[in-house]
């Protein structure tokens, strides 16, 4: 099943539950309109598993304020929703915006979504299954609501200004605490029947390999998150104390982090070399794996270790290239680096709301 960016999707609902839904979901829709129209802020909030990103978008969307607190998981639906909210304002005093001129709020989730109701079906990063995100949030900020899954918000965001302007097949990648994924085939987003598509970070890339939040093991998130990449530095230097990781994260093994072995391999440190071979080799795996099955005109690779740009991506191409299955054919996925970095989820939620979430997604 595909979802098509042409259509207007409806605001987030409610299935049970006793919160609240903010009356103008149903109601006053062209007073929403008229509002639009003459002046308004839309927020965009990437919902990540270690931090909440928000951000303010003005008329033209433009980016005009951020701010960032950390995520409170596995301490329920309603904190993660008040802290969401304050980040949001955080960000509008960031922005010099009342959030009275707030015309919508859109979050990119790490999960599945159901696009009816508006629940956060699964997020197995966040411990939550079937909560009624959407609604509650609204119920605290009383203004409309567009739930989304993050990878599709961050090539949303890429779609209108980034890297993937322009093609109308392409594939976003965000390797953060998990990998969130985004599929957009013949100027559709791909989401399957049941809201639960695309979750390309819960392909296995191992057997039997390390258990995944999940509940499988070996998966693609496991190894090429940057969650993966970290657990393997922080392997590789307790098994090489001389190696000069430690030295670049003052001797403390917890403040390794991924952007540790690309400075190691920076300085030619043996133990960091063998760290990003293998993480890359995974990475590689999948992706390959993903180009197999799309054949998409791009993808484009964001999230933190996304950062890395060409020390990344040079040798990734060149390990894709020699496994693809279309090696031997003409024209090949272009694999490209986020233009818009952090940001993308942030811009890409923004645009949720955008004319009462009437985005357009359809390449002609």
């Amino acid at each position: 099943m595909e979802a098509d960016f042409s259509k207007s999707p409806k605001p987030a609902g409610r299935a049970g539950g006793k919160t609240k839904r903010f009356p103008s979901m149903n109601k006053n829709k062209g007073k929403r309109e008229k509002a639009m129209k003459q002046e308004g802020y839309l927020a965009g909030v990437d919902l990540g598993a270690t931090t909440i990103k928000a951000g303010i978008l003005n008329e033209k969307l433009e980016l005009i304020g951020k701010a960032r607190t950390l995520t409170p998981a596995g301490k329920g639906g309603e904190a993660l929703t008040a802290a969401l909210w304050q980040t949001v304002l955080l960000a509008c005093r960031q922005a010099g915006v009342s959030e009275k001129l707030l015309t919508s709020v859109g979050v990119g989730c790490p999960g599945s979504v159901d696009q009816k109701s508006g629940r956060l079906l699964h997020a197995c990063n966040l411990s939550l299954i079937d909560d009624d995100f959407s609604g509650r949030l609204e119920g605290l900020c009383q203004r409309p609501v567009y739930l989304e899954n993050d990878g599709n918000c961050a090539l949303l965001g890429e779609w209108k200004k980034g890297a993937a302007a322009g093609f109308s097949q392409a594939v976003m990648l965000t390797l953060g605490t998990g990998i969130g994924g985004g599929i957009l085939v013949d100027g559709k987003l791909y989401r399957g029947f049941n809201g639960f598509g695309g979750e390309v970070g819960h392909m296995v890339v191992q057997a039997d390999g390390p258990l995944c939040s999940c509940g499988r093991r070996g998966c693609f998130e496991v190894y090429a998150s940057a969650s993966g990449l970290i657990r393997m530095t922080r392997q590789a230097m307790k098994e090489d104390r001389d190696s000069l990781m430690w030295k670049l994260c003052g001797g403390d093994l917890l403040k390794a982090d991924g952007t540790t072995p690309f400075l190691g391999l920076q300085q030619k440190d043996e133990a960091a070399r063998r760290t990003v071979t293998l993480f890359l080799k995974y990475l590689a795996v999948g992706v390959t794996n993903i180009i197999n099955l799309f054949q998409p005109e791009a993808l484009v690779i964001g999230g933190g270790v996304g950062r890395q740009g060409e020390a990344l991506l040079g040798p990734l191409r060149r390990l894709v290239a020699e496994q693809v299955y279309s090696r031997y054919g003409g024209a090949q996925t272009n694999i490209l680096s986020s233009a818009l970095g952090d940001d993308a989820g942030i811009i890409g939620a923004g645009l949720l709301g955008k004319e009462n979430g009437s985005y357009e997604m359809s390449v002609l």
